[in-house]
């Protein structure tokens, strides 16, 4: 397959959350449900929409960052 976003394996998320901007200019937070190997060996995080529609995070217009989670699971 020579589509570079093929993905070859998918992984549990694990402690770690996707960050995304808000209107009001701040954040609001979502776990990352898995990580994606992808055909060009990259590795990217993926998110779940209250649809149920699972996508890259870093592919949503209003991404802003991925941080590892604390222990009790809270941000890091």
């Amino acid at each position: 397959m020579n589509d570079p976003e093929h993905i070859v394996q998918i992984i549990p998320g694990g402690a770690w959350n996707v960050f995304y901007s808000n209107k009001e200019g701040g954040t609001f937070s979502s776990p990352v449900v898995a990580w994606a190997l992808l055909a060009n060996g990259d590795v990217r995080a993926m998110d779940v929409d209250r649809n149920g529609l699972v996508d890259f995070a870093t592919s949503i217009n209003n991404f802003h960052r991925i941080e590892a989670a604390e222990k009790d699971g809270t941000r890091a």
